[in-house]
Formats: structure tokens, sequence, C-alpha cells
């Protein structure tokens, strides 16, 4: 007989050739080879037609878990929520598969091949290793996946008041911190200032000493991991309270001077920080008198002082002298003198009559006043005596006579008077009318008719001739060499003038 060929498929796929009566294949199965299905065919010249045969593999596996999708970590934000799935793949089918963690069974299924677990607004105590569990009759399967919720840090601060020193210690997830400066507020969250964007710092700095009780308030860290809270604040914060045991402090709102009023009740009031509480109070005025302790009361207050230049409040304590009606002799100096078991100190205050600081104030008030408006007098004095000066100057400008002239005949005449009489000249000696007294008895010898005349004249308006033809006889050239030569002074000529023009007298003129 002719030998026969053997062949063997896995579906179209041709595995091998062999022959004749027997050909033997050898498999590794994996249990992605379940329900495969191989084919022996046989072939020879004596059959009508091929012979063959098919195997179908029935591969028996333990469990194989596909636990959220192949992850192996996953992180979630604080308050999120997460779906975890389980999927199972067996033969024959897992009898039992569990999803557990820290010893804790969240989810149990029997004979189902996908177990799912919904967490919802999960907590940073969800974090940890999640293991789903899977067996059948042929063994035992486990995968394990690590969940990470994340969540802003807390603050612890520790602090060492001994050396000054803070220390911020955040515990979040993840634990890589940004630190932001710290700040120092008053006790009513009043901002101080601020310090070094570090874990760890030093309340006194380089820059300044302050006394102990400026140290007091509250100290703020603020750190941030890149995970929000809640209402999406990334920066966290935590603080710590510091108050420093110290001598008492007169705050910088005290004054150094205050007021009263004669026959009134004294009323000094001082304010004072002090921590602890003081236990000695007293008052003295200025010759070293005490004042009785029943005049003086001490209670709870909201005081203010100056840190960095910012003023803030702190809780102090008010205290008050009164209770006696002030007398003459009771302004002076009262000094508040405190003491507590670190040490103790002192605040002196001047008591001041305000009558009298009015009555001061009202003086130099009154004497501004004064000096404003005498010498706005003065001002308005000299104004018109300037103006006086400068009119004078325009007048002597104006009937000015130049020396090097000389008239024949001067002579003042009214255009609009037609004189009924005959003016009458005298001859006028200018040194004499210069030298005379206008007081002497000189003046009275004028007769009526001038007295008239000049009466009726001085009533009239007078004005000089402008044109050659006003003049009653026109300019003579003089003879130098046939008259005296008499020489006058520019004060001369206009004080004659002068004289003339106000006796309204018409003269001939020698010169």
């Amino acid at each position: 007989m002719p030998p026969e060929s053997i062949l063997w498929f896995n579906e179209s796929l041709l595995l091998g050739i062999g022959g004749p009566e027997t050909f033997e294949l050898n498999i590794f199965p994996q249990k992605y080879d379940h329900g495969k299905i191989y084919t022996c065919i046989v072939n020879s010249s004596v059959l009508m037609g091929a012979v063959h045969e098919n195997v179908q593999l029935d591969i028996k596996y333990k469990p194989f878990i596909t636990f959220n999708q192949g992850q192996h970590l996953i992180r979630v934000n604080e308050k999120q929520s997460l779906t975890m799935s389980c999927i199972v793949d067996s033969n024959p089918v897992a009898s039992r598969i569990v999803l557990e963690t820290k010893f804790k069974l969240y989810h149990a299924s029997t004979r189902n091949s996908t177990l799912t677990l919904d967490l919802f607004n999960l907590s940073r105590h969800g974090s940890g290793t999640y293991l789903c569990r899977a067996e059948n009759s042929i063994g035992v399967s486990y995968e394990r996946t690590e969940i990470i919720v994340q969540y802003p840090p807390s603050i612890k601060i520790k602090t060492d008041l001994d050396k000054k020193v803070l220390q911020c210690i955040p515990n979040g997830e993840p634990n890589t911190y940004r630190f932001y400066p710290w700040i120092h507020q008053s006790y009513y969250g009043e901002f101080i200032r601020y310090l070094n964007n570090t874990e760890t710092i030093h309340l006194q700095t380089n820059r300044a000493t302050l006394n102990l009780y400026q140290y007091n308030g509250i100290y703020v860290c603020r750190v941030e991991n890149g995970v929000s809270y809640i209402n999406d604040t990334v920066i966290q914060s935590g603080q710590v309270f510091v108050r420093y045991h110290d001598k008492p402090v007169f705050v910088s709102r005290n004054e150094h001077k205050q007021y009263g009023i004669t026959g009134t009740e004294i009323d000094i009031r001082v304010f004072v920080y002090s921590y602890p509480l003081f236990h000695k109070l007293k008052v003295k005025t200025r010759g070293f008198l005490s004042i009785e302790y029943n005049k003086i009361d001490v209670e709870n207050a909201t005081v203010f002082d100056k840190i960095y230049s910012n003023e803030i409040r702190m809780n102090g304590f008010k205290v008050t002298l009164h209770g006696f009606i002030i007398e003459a002799n009771d302004f002076t100096s009262y000094t508040f003198w405190v003491e507590n078991s670190i040490g103790d100190a002192n605040f002196t205050v001047d008591l001041i009559d305000i009558e009298k600081l009015s009555g001061r104030t009202l003086n130099i008030y009154t004497q501004i006043s004064s000096s404003f408006i005498g010498g706005l007098l003065l001002g308005i004095a000299c104004t018109i005596f300037w103006n006086c000066v400068r009119k004078q100057r325009r007048k002597f400008v104006q009937q000015q006579v130049h020396q090097e002239v000389h008239y024949d005949e001067v002579e003042l005449v009214d255009q609009n008077l037609v004189l009924n009489q005959q003016q009458t000249y005298h001859p006028v000696d200018t040194d004499n009318m210069i030298n005379q007294d206008p007081n002497s008895g000189n003046s009275s010898n004028h007769n009526t008719s001038e007295s008239n005349s000049s009466e009726a004249m001085s009533s009239r308006p007078l004005s000089f001739a402008s044109e050659q033809h006003d003049y009653e006889n026109s300019y003579q050239p003089l003879d130098l060499d046939n008259s005296e030569k008499r020489l006058y002074d520019e004060a001369q000529v206009l004080c004659s003038i002068n004289i003339v023009s106000t006796e309204n007298t018409y003269v001939n003129t020698v010169l």
C-alpha cells in the first residue's frame, strides 16, 4: 500500500506534516489555549477522500485577576469617590471572589467573574492596599492595588519660648510642602510683621530687638502641598498664641500732658499692659506725696501700643486718678508706678490748667492779628504816601521851567472870561517871595479889590496858555548885556510859579 500523509492544523494554521501510520504533535497549552480546536487530516491515494479528526482543548487553570484595569497605584483626593473593579478569568469558574483591605472584607461573590466596589466620600483613612482574591478547584490567585487618598496638610506648631523658636510641622499627602512667610498678628488679628518662609523661625530677627511683651501675639504658619481643601483653598494655615511674662509697660497711646480746670474734679488716665498682673500701684505728685488709694481706679481695658510702627490692640488696664476737686496747687506732675513679679515701670503726667493755656493762646492770636492789621494799615499808608508823591512829581513836571529859558512876561489868561476891569500887574521879586513867611503880616497888605479878584478867579478854572496867541505879550528876547544877570535855581523858579498860581495873582516877573 502506498504510504499516507498526516497533517495537523490549528484552525487554518498548518502545524506540521508527518506519517506514515503515526504523527504525534506536542504542545504546551496556556490558559488562552482553552477551547481551541486542533484538526488531524490523513491523505492517501487509496482513499476516496481525506480523513480528519478534531480535538478541542479543555485547559484547567487557576483564576486570573484584572484589578482596576491593571493599575497598581491609584491617587485620589480626599472627599472624592472611587469605583474599584475585580475581573476574574478562571477554568473552572472561581468559586469565591473577595475584595479586602487591612483584613477587612468589603465584598464577596460566588460564581461570578466580576466584583465591583464603590467607595464614596473617601477620607484620608481610606488609604491603603486593596486585595482582590479569587479561588477555584485549581488554585487561588491574588491581585493588589495601592490606593492613596491625598489631602491638604494639617499643621502643628512646636514652640520653644526660651530660645524664641517656633517650628511648623505639617501633615499631609503628598508630604512635599511649600512654606509661605509666617505672619505675626495681634490677639485681635491685626497685622504686625512678616517672618521667614521656612519650617522653623526665630522670633527675634537681626533687624530689631523687641521687649518680651512685643513678641506676644498669634503666629500663623502657612503651607501647601498642591491639594486643595473642600472650599478649593490650597494654602493651609496653623497658628499658635505666644505670650511672654514681662514687666509692666505704659503703652504708646498715653499722654504726658493732660488738662484740667480749677474747681472741677480731677481726671487723669493712663493705660498699662501687664502680664502677669501687677500687684503694686502708686501715684505720687512732684512733691513725692502719695495719692490715697481710694482715689485711684483700675479696670480692664483695650489698650493701644506700637510694634514695628503698627498700632495694635492689647488686653490691658486703665488706671484713673479722680475723686477730688482741682485747686491751683494741683497743677503739677503725677507719677504712676506699677510693679509685677517680673519688674516695674512708671509714667509721669503733667496736669495743665486749660484756662491759662487758652488765655495764652488767645494772646498769641491777638498779637498775630494786631501785627497783621498794623502791617496792613502801614501798607495802606505807604501806598497813599507813594501815590501823593507820584502826583506831586507829575505836577512839578507840568509846571517846571527850565533854567535856560527866559520869559519877558508871564500871564495867566482865562479864555472863557471877558474881564470887565483891567488886570493889575505887580513886579515880583522871587527871592523875597521864596523867603517870605506865608503867615507874616505881608499877606494882609493886599487890597480888598485884589482879594475879591482872587476869590472870583479861584472859583473859575485856570489854564496856562499853550499857544503863542494866548499871551497878551509875545516872548521878547532879552538883552543880557543890559539887564541884570541873575541866576535862579530850578527850585526858586518853581516856588515862584507855585506861589503866583496859588494866589491867583498876575505879576510881571523880572528875570
